[in-house]
């Protein structure tokens, strides 16, 4: 008989734990939904001719490290940006990597999509609930 009653409990318990597992998977898929958003930047350097690297970071998260390799004050790329986030203000920034002294600057910060919208700080991007 205490196998029995055992073997019951257990199955209670792993049913149970199931419906906890099928919950918190449930609120992270729609309580918590990502948007795709496209953000658009202009990045020129002052070049001192040395390896110039720098990073892309959004919130806290390294997005890309990359190395400036033109040589020409009238160079700039237009960074892409393809942020997969929750609702929310979301900061994006750079930062060059030592030594280095090349001076970074981050222009016409702009959002392609219509779902989001970039602060008057051109840092902080902003994603609505809706």
């Amino acid at each position: 008989m205490h196998l029995v009653v055992n073997s019951t409990c257990n199955r209670r318990i792993s049913d149970s734990f199931n419906i906890v597992i099928f919950i918190a998977a449930y609120l992270t898929k729609y309580l918590m939904q990502t948007k795709s958003v496209e953000v658009r930047c202009d990045v020129y350097c002052k070049w001192d001719g040395n390896d110039t690297r720098y990073r892309l970071y959004v919130n806290d998260e390294l997005f890309t490290e990359r190395t400036w390799i033109w040589n020409c004050k009238d160079y700039y790329l237009e960074e892409v940006i393809a942020i997969e986030a929750p609702s929310g203000l979301h900061k994006i920034r750079y930062e060059l990597l030592e030594p280095t002294g090349s001076k970074l600057k981050i222009r016409n910060m702009r959002v392609a999509s219509k779902n989001a919208a970039i602060h008057e700080d051109q840092i902080t991007l902003e994603i609505p609930s809706s």
